[in-house]
């Protein structure tokens, strides 16, 4: 690439990464923080707290024990991206901006990161380099979950990092300066934290052992570097790895409903393509309309993008020239699809699929519907840019619906309105969990009752406490009560039957009842 392309790749990059970071803050603060978030924040104080009094009780050896036992209990994924929120939020503050912000921070690097990583795979193809680094930063799934205070896209990130790192170790230096033992240290850094940070992360062992592999005319120089990176990365992980197939081979729920490998395929490609919302929805918000019976289901306009998409990544991963790229192509497809398989596998046994726990995927999407893009450039322009620009108003329109439409439970208006209207009353929560979000938001100080489980069912679907025992349960816990406030969220997670709303309708008087999304709050004058 001569001086002059470079300087007009370098500002067009520049532009680009502006553009996906006004984007992400845009809408930052447009939805309230949910239960996930929350919990971010929760286990993220408490781990420090027990990490703090594992290092004065043990010593470093305490600290990693701790590591260790957190990583395999329910809910918490992986610990590391907790503390480090927890540490950011001590010096940006606890506000939903500052908490988003630090997402957003790894989401935008991963739009330069996309570019170098492209550039290495493919050295004189700056053109797709520009589409998956525009991709990426337009992703409205990206977009999305660098408005979350998640680890959705630091793990992304990371793994952007480690595969740059494995290609840049294996490759022949391009200078005397080239240090390859860094670029194997960013290999295993980068690869462990992202392990530490999100269970599924592992997976991304698997992907680099296939893509050195791939690379074998030019890493079998290096294996020995390779086989000791990958002892340095799995030893450590070794004992979490046993209960982790353990768990796997164990017949069992994890809550998930389970997907077939195909209906994975098209949720995850849906989901780069358009975001997280349906793209016939967010047609809708721009007020376009059609009449329903003119699609069949699967070509009417909600597949819409999964279909360009797919179609764009299959014609990015099979147009090779010559061994080399047909290496980069199916190693960004290993890197697609191997996860992907691996999920599917375990989800026969014990279903544990969840569309952004493989969000880390999602750079390697974007390169291959940049490749195949820029083949239909190469071969036609004008077919190229009608492509590009399908792509992009899929991507965009997605990003403007996410952006004006209320999505998650808004604890923050509902918590605003009991605030202003509040007496000192106890307040109900239902689900229970509700409670931790509801008290971010919440000024002052309240006494809590806890809604009853009424869930509980036998072997033949019958539920095992009746209406009565529940009754007599829910006059027990508010007895003494004058008034209360019924937070309801979720419902049907903890009283499908809605037993406990019964209960306030006979032997109370509502007051007070507001609606917001996802969050339903009620006040109840109780009869003595």
């Amino acid at each position: 690439m001569d001086r002059k392309t470079e300087v007009t790749a370098t500002g067009i990059l520049i532009g680009v990464i502006l553009l996906g970071f006004a984007i992400r803050l845009a809408s930052i603060d447009f939805q309230s923080l949910w239960r996930d978030e929350v919990d971010a924040i929760r286990f993220g104080r408490d781990l420090s707290a027990q990490i703090g009094a594992a290092l004065s009780g043990g010593g470093l050896g305490g600290m990693i024990d701790q590591l260790r036992q957190t990583l395999t209990q329910p809910g918490f994924n992986g610990p590391l991206y907790f503390i480090a929120l927890h540490a950011w939020s001590g010096v940006a503050g606890a506000s939903e901006f500052a908490l988003r912000f630090f997402s957003i921070f790894f989401g935008i690097l991963a739009v330069p990161l996309v570019f170098v990583l492209a550039k290495r795979l493919f050295p004189n193809a700056t053109r797709p380099a520009l589409l998956a680094a525009w991709l990426s930063a337009i992703s409205p799934y990206f977009v999305w979950y660098s408005q979350e205070a998640k680890m959705y896209t630091e793990i992304t990130a990371l793994a952007l990092a480690a595969i740059y790192g494995l290609r840049r170790a294996v490759s022949p230096p391009r200078s005397e300066g080239d240090m390859r033992g860094a670029w194997w240290a960013l290999v295993v850094g980068a690869t462990t934290l992202a392990m530490y940070s999100h269970i599924f992360a592992a997976l991304l062992i698997g992907v680099e052992i296939a893509l050195f592999l791939l690379w074998w005319p030019e890493s079998k120089r290096h294996w020995r570097a390779g086989l000791i990176a990958l002892a340095v990365l799995t030893l450590p992980y070794l004992p979490l790895g046993l209960w982790q197939i353990g768990l796997a081979l164990t017949p069992g729920s994890q809550g998930f409903a389970f997907y077939p490998f195909d209906e994975i395929l098209r949720t995850l490609i849906g989901g780069f393509a358009r975001g997280v919302l349906p793209f016939d929805y967010a047609l809708g918000t721009l007020g376009i309309r059609w009449d329903p019976g003119a699609f069949r289901p699967e070509t009417g306009p909600a597949n819409w993008g999964v279909w360009l998409m797919s179609a764009l990544v299959i014609l990015g991963a099979l147009m090779w020239k010559d061994a080399r790229d047909r290496a980069e192509r199916i190693g960004l497809a290993a890197w697609a699809g191997l996860p992907v398989a691996a999920i599917a596998l375990v989800s026969l046994n014990r279903p544990v699929f969840t569309d952004r726990y493989l969000i880390w995927i999602g750079p390697a999407v974007y390169l291959l519907a940049a490749l195949g893009i820029a083949e239909l450039w190469r071969w036609r322009v004008v077919v190229g840019a009608a492509a590009l620009v399908a792509v992009s108003f899929v991507a965009l329109v997605g990003v403007r619906a996410q952006s004006i439409t209320p999505f998650k439970s808004d604890f923050r208006s509902a918590a605003s309105y009991v605030e202003a209207r509040y007496g000192s009353e106890a307040i109900v929560f239902q689900i229970p969990y509700g409670q931790h979000t509801f008290d971010y938001y919440f000024g002052p100080p309240f006494s809590v009752v806890e809604g009853p489980y009424t869930n509980y069912r036998n072997p033949d679907g019958s539920f095992q406490r009746d209406a009565a025992s529940v009754d007599a349960e829910i006059a027990a816990r508010l007895q003494g009560q004058r008034a209360i406030w019924l937070v309801a969220s979720e419902v049907e997670m903890w009283d499908e039957r809605r037993l406990l709303e019964a209960w306030l309708g006979r032997h109370g008087r509502m007051t007070d009842q507001a609606d917001f999304m996802r969050v339903t709050v009620s006040r109840y004058e109780l009869s003595p």
